[in-house]
């Protein structure tokens, strides 16, 4: 398009008008419309097709049981026990550290059983904890 020099465009304007390609009318339409009921027909034919899918999926998938939320267990507790197997030498200084004293002693009686070699040092930290407690 050419533009006039008395003509005032915003850029905008100007970028739509210098972008606008002209319709290319020499082709000529051969192939025949279609009328408007034929693809009425068409669309709802496919919409049956997919309604029909989603009964069949729906008539063949199992059902949930709600049988199966009846058999809640309340596992809290089992969360908040502590696991023998996973105490070490840090955890138990950690309680000491945090002034939890009775699990500090168990710890250290926990690792009194489990390393016996170390059971003379794991003594020594037991009374000095209970010094701790009188304090």
């Amino acid at each position: 398009m050419k533009f006039k020099s008395d003509e005032s465009y915003s850029f905008r304007e100007w970028l739509q008008l210098s972008s606008f390609k002209p319709i290319d009318r020499t082709q000529s339409e051969t192939a025949p419309k279609e009328s408007e009921p034929d693809q009425d027909k068409k669309i709802r034919a496919k919409d049956n097709e997919k309604m029909a899918l989603i009964d069949k999926f729906i008539a063949m998938t199992p059902k949930i049981n709600p049988s199966l939320y009846d058999s809640y267990a309340d596992v809290a507790m089992d969360s908040v026990q502590e696991n023998e197997s996973l105490m070490t030498e840090t955890l138990a200084h950690v309680y000491v550290e945090q002034k939890k004293y009775e699990k500090a002693i168990t710890a250290f009686t926990i690792l009194s059983l489990k390393y016996p070699e170390k059971s003379s040092f794991f003594a020594h930290q037991i009374e000095a904890i209970k010094k701790l407690q009188e304090k």
